[in-house]
């Protein structure tokens, strides 16, 4: 096939800086020409002006989207064989059929991998090639036929003989061109039993139209399966002049097939364990559930599993061990369940089953006793002996259910009751269950009235200069003690508290307390004066009506200045309502006040937006400290982030530091600020008092 002389041009569609960026520059390493543009409109004045020999289109953006992007330009005659391959971060199977519908060719999904980019890219640039020497070669068809990869043929028109076959058949077919010619029945015994008869009946139409085109599956002379793509015609006069004689072409789409049946195959199944993903489980779950509505008297049930000791593992033995474990769990479980019966892997270690065709209670018992059996054995990998087993919550479905999240919430509900009976155990779900999710009300209304009281009370974790290594600040840590239950876990009260209006009333109590506390420790210790205090702040609580006053009387009434006060923001805050936020954030900065984006490099946001927000502090998440010591890949991101700080003029908190040999490294890639076990848990007020106590050059305060 001849090369082109000169580079492909590829038009990348994205409003994302970043990727756009990124994409730009692996595909000009790559030798191709690329132009780029900020939304579809802009995609359209490009194309105007130079047609691209391929688009890459992102789904998500704001003006016109790439749907309608993509109808504009399949609109336009000259444009509709460019190539278009969406990008896009939606799982949703449904959203990836829409866009081949509308006429794309491929999709590339977020985030992507450089070497599958250019591969996708590589092989539709060579398919619109091809396409155009096969316009082109209707013009000068006799002298070119025989260097075609393409099958050209021409048979009588009822095809039972053939008139012409180039020699490109043998490497489709596996027959010769003589071979076929000789015994034309043979091109028909090859097609698969379930595409005979839409083959006949598109024949059938040729009675009526003068062409025709299908996709259609062939058996070859190796028993393997093609994908074909047959396209005939006949004279357009064929009424008058009664033609005899079809013309056509055939083309191996193969490839393409299989890439369309991988983008299904992802869409629809977990890519660790090759598993059926939650869309999946969820759409066959309520297709049986409208079966029995229909046609009431099949039994089934859902399963929910949870696997124990997991997250122990997980952390202690790192992601990779974690992630081999899962993959054999789920071979275990595929071993236990009968053929028809479907396993789903929702995230993480949750497992979901849908026992079919269950004629008898006996047939759930025998299948879960089977699970455990499994489970409990031993685990070997890498050379280490890993033992874990199963908490499985038991639904059997009802009329009473009406749709597959049902089935779902209720079987997760019954898992947690088994885990709290103990390990390898089993709950079949009761309606009396429900009396969880009360407690999780009562547990709102208690927070309302801790509140009202004011019984909620702060931890404080010291922050540590690396440099002088001496205590620099504190992070102020909500703590709430209920008068019946205890202690009660911060990440068990602070989602409640997110999840209604309470954040507000909460992030205000933990404001006040730590900046009355700032104020007391600066009248005892003078050198508490340089100290900084960091106080996480919801985003609901940071935009809402009345802030920067309320913040205001804080400061004043402790005669705190703005510059002791650092306010931490997580990355999701950063991805909405962009100009209120920017307006709020210079307020605050005003006041002297520093902002710092906590758990920095977990979520989406950070690098699309870091230089979009006033920000003085960047917090490094403790998941890649903690991998630091032994995890090449967790060490250069660590150094990035670091290295970015500094370009930003940004300062640098190494959270959730433990180990000594944590120290050293951050130490070494020049880490301002650090907090963690190492130096400190965090300390009640009187044992703060007692750390300052001490003497000012000490490091650690246990």
């Amino acid at each position: 096939m001849m090369q082109p002389t000169s580079p492909q041009l590829i038009l990348i569609v994205d409003d994302n800086l970043t990727n756009l960026e990124v994409m730009s520059k692996i595909l000009n390493d790559a030798g191709y020409e690329v132009a780029i543009a900020l939304s579809g409109e802009r995609a359209i004045r490009q194309i105007q002006h130079s047609p691209p020999d391929l688009i890459l289109l992102d789904i998500m953006m704001a003006g016109i989207d790439g749907y309608e992007t993509c109808q504009l330009i399949k609109k336009n005659s000259e444009w509709a064989s460019i190539p278009i391959i969406f990008m896009t971060a939606l799982a949703d199977t449904s959203n990836k059929v829409k866009g081949f519908e509308l006429g794309a060719v491929d999709y590339i999904t977020k985030p992507f991998q450089e070497q599958e980019l250019l591969a996708r890219v590589k092989t539709h640039l060579r398919l619109k090639q091809t396409e155009m020497h096969l316009r082109e070669s209707e013009a000068r068809i006799e002298r070119i036929l025989n260097s075609l990869e393409e099958v050209v043929w021409s048979a009588t028109l009822d095809l039972s003989q053939f008139i012409f076959l180039n020699p490109a058949v043998k490497k489709i077919f596996g027959y010769s061109a003589n071979e076929l010619i000789a015994a034309p029945h043979l091109w028909f015994d090859m097609v698969h039993p379930e595409d005979k008869a839409l083959l006949k009946q598109a024949f059938q139409l040729l009675k009526t139209q003068s062409s025709i085109s299908l996709e259609y599956r062939i058996f070859n002379t190796t028993g393997n399966i093609r994908w074909l793509k047959i396209r005939a015609q006949i004279d357009g006069s064929y009424h008058e002049r009664q033609a005899d004689r079809v013309d056509g072409i055939i083309i191996d789409i193969s490839d393409q097939k299989c890439v369309e049946n991988q983008l299904i195959h992802e869409a629809n199944h977990d890519n660790l364990t090759g598993l059926a993903n939650r869309n999946n489980f969820i759409f066959q779950v309520n297709q049986l559930l409208n079966s029995i509505k229909k046609c009431p008297g099949e039994n089934f049930a859902v399963l929910f599993i949870d696997l124990n000791r997991f997250k122990s593992i997980n952390d202690s033995l790192g992601h990779y061990i974690g992630d081999q474990l899962l993959q054999q769990v789920a071979k275990r479980l595929q071993q236990s369940l009968r053929p028809f019966d479907l396993i789903a892997r929702l995230g993480g270690d949750e497992f979901t089953v849908l026992l079919k065709n269950l004629s008898n209670p006996e047939d759930t018992i025998t299948i879960l006793e089977r699970i455990h059996s499994q489970l409990n054995e031993a685990f070997e990998i890498e050379d280490q002996i890993l033992f874990t087993s199963a908490s499985i919550g038991i639904v059997i479905a009802g009329s009473n259910y009406s749709n597959a999240e049902e089935l779902l919430r209720d079987a997760d509900i019954a898992m947690y009751k088994a885990k709290k009976m103990g390990k390898s155990c089993s709950q079949l779900f009761k309606h009396s269950m429900h009396v969880e999710t009360v407690r999780h009300l009562e547990l709102e209304r208690d927070l309302r009235i801790a509140l009202n009281r004011q019984e909620i009370t702060l931890q404080y974790q010291p922050i540590v200069n690396l440099q002088t290594q001496r205590m620099i600040g504190f992070e102020a840590l909500a703590r709430w003690k209920h008068p019946q239950k205890g202690y009660i876990a911060p990440e068990v009260f602070i989602p409640i508290a997110e999840e209604s209006s309470l954040i507000v009333s909460l992030g205000e109590q933990v404001l006040w307390q730590a900046c009355s506390q700032l104020k007391q420790w600066k009248t005892r210790f003078p050198e508490v004066s340089t100290y900084t205090m960091s106080v996480n702040l919801s985003g609901r609580q940071l935009q809402s009506p009345g802030f920067i006053d309320t913040l205001d009387e804080i400061l004043n009434v402790n005669e705190i200045p703005g510059h002791q006060l650092i306010l931490e923001i997580t990355e999701s805050l950063l991805m909405d309502n962009h100009e209120p936020l920017l307006t709020l954030f210079n307020s605050l900065l005003e006041r002297g006040i520093k902002l710092s984006l906590d758990d920095f490099g977990t979520g989406y946001s950070s690098l699309s937006y870091l230089h979009c927000f006033p920000l003085n502090e960047l917090k490094i998440d403790r998941s890649f400290i903690s991998r630091i010591e032994n995890d090449i890949q967790s060490q250069e991101i660590v150094k990035t982030i670091i290295g970015l700080a500094y370009i930003l003029n940004m300062s640098v908190v190494a959270e959730g530091v433990e180990t000594l040999e944590q120290l050293k490294h951050l130490k070494t890639l020049n880490c301002n600020k650090a907090q963690g076990y190492l130096f400190s848990k965090p300390l009640t007020k009187l044992e703060i008092d007692e750390c300052l106590k001490d003497q000012a050059n000490q490091l650690m305060c246990a």
